[in-house]
C-alpha cells in the first residue's frame, strides 16, 4: 500500500510541476518524491528494493490517468486545455 500511495503522490507532484512550468525537472521531482516517501516508509534496504519494484509497476499504471486528472484540474482553474 505504501508503494501505491508513494507513487500516486509522486505522480501528482510531477504532473503538477510539469503544468506549473518545470518541463525539464517535473518528472525528476516526481521520482524523487516517490523515492523519498518509499525511503521513509521502508524499514530495511531489502524492503526498499521490493517496494521500488512495485512502485515502478504502479508508476506505469497510475501516472497516465493522473495526467488526465491533474490536467482537468488545471483546466478548471486556468481554463487552459492540455494541448496548449
Amino acid at each position: 500500500m505504501a508503494s501505491f500511495v508513494s507513487t500516486v503522490v509522486g505522480g501528482i507532484v510531477g504532473w503538477a510541476a510539469l503544468f506549473a512550468g518545470l518541463p525539464g525537472w517535473a518528472f525528476a521531482t516526481g521520482i524523487v518524491t516517490t523515492w523519498t516517501l518509499l525511503a521513509i516508509t521502508a524499514r530495511t534496504a531489502r524492503q526498499f528494493v521490493m517496494m521500488s519494484g512495485f512502485s515502478f509497476a504502479f508508476l506505469l499504471l497510475t501516472w497516465p490517468p493522473l495526467w488526465l486528472a491533474v490536467g482537468y484540474t488545471r483546466y478548471l482553474i486556468t481554463g487552459e486545455a492540455l494541448g496548449n
